[in-house]
């Protein structure tokens, strides 16, 4: 988990200003902001702090926010973001983003090692999306990418799917890959990371049990090569004993499993392959690597 420094919420531009003064004076690494309140200037301050590696901006409605149900984060409030040329991690959730203003911002930011996006982009048939996940090859220290689709309340657009999965296929250096809530992905598109060679930490789930890696991802998942770290979190569909002893040969020193649902066989295997990591809630699994 990211540790962010200050993470706030501004009432409007003023405060927002004020906020970044004082960051600018402390010198702190790491910002967390909700742009909700921001009007469409309202980011300009964060020109004056270059000194930022870690940075977060969230532009999603809230609910105890009367009114607000349009907020400011778009392509042109990116701009302001091209002066911090020392980034090393970025998240941006929701807005409404284009891809090429994106892919634009991520090229000045030589030191980017850890990207997030939350939404961002509408959903839709827009390969546009999917050429930018693919075109992330062009980052020179990028080695971590963190996909969140919807939450609960739906106000994320859901837009990865397996043509943005297999664009990610072809960045060599990607070493962790976390995909959340992606709804639009298949084991076809999963199936596209077969062998890649430097994914080191892989995490797939969708608590909604709307898409859940079946025995093609499985299949996919063991043929990583250099994977060390996995977790699966809401698997619906009953996975197969030969899929998941395929997993078994892999290396692993992080292994979570949760919220799935296993027919008995798979379960015995589990808790053989990993004795006294496994606690059930029901008809469901939760297991971890001892340790």
């Amino acid at each position: 988990a990211r540790a962010w420094r200050v993470h706030a919420r501004p009432a409007d531009d003023a405060a927002f200003a004020a906020l970044a003064r004082s960051v600018a004076a402390a010198r702190a690494p790491a910002l967390s902001v909700d742009c909700a309140r921001l009007g469409p200037d309202g980011l300009a301050p964060l020109r004056g702090l270059g000194h930022l590696r870690r940075l977060r901006l969230r532009a999603v409605p809230s609910f105890a926010v009367d009114g607000v149900r349009d907020p400011r984060l778009t392509s042109r409030e990116l701009g302001w973001l091209h002066a911090l040329n020392g980034l090393e991690t970025l998240a941006l959730a929701g807005g409404r983003l284009r891809p090429g203003s994106v892919l634009k911002l991520l090229r000045r930011l030589p030191r980017l090692a850890d990207l997030e996006l939350t939404g961002c982009f509408p959903a839709g048939d827009d390969p546009a999306p999917a050429r930018l996940l693919g075109q992330l090859r062009e980052l020179p220290a990028l080695r971590a990418l963190t996909v969140h689709g919807p939450s609960e309340y739906g106000e994320h657009p859901d837009w990865l799917d397996d043509a943005g999965l297999r664009a990610l296929a072809r960045v060599p250096r990607l070493e962790a890959l976390d995909l959340w809530r992606c709804k639009r992905l298949t084991d076809v598109g999963v199936a596209a990371l077969a062998g890649h060679p430097g994914l080191r930490a892989l995490a797939l789930g969708d608590p909604d049990h709307s898409w859940s890696p079946g025995d093609g991802a499985l299949a996919a998942i063991a043929a990583l090569p250099a994977l060390r770290a996995l977790r699966l979190h809401g698997c619906a569909r009953p996975w197969s004993l030969p899929a998941l002893e395929r997993l078994g040969a892999l290396p692993l020193e992080a292994f979570t499993v949760e919220a799935c649902h296993l027919a008995p066989e798979a379960r015995a295997w589990l808790e053989a392959r990993f004795p006294g990591a496994t606690t059930r809630r029901a008809s469901t699994t939760h297991l971890r690597w001892p340790g």
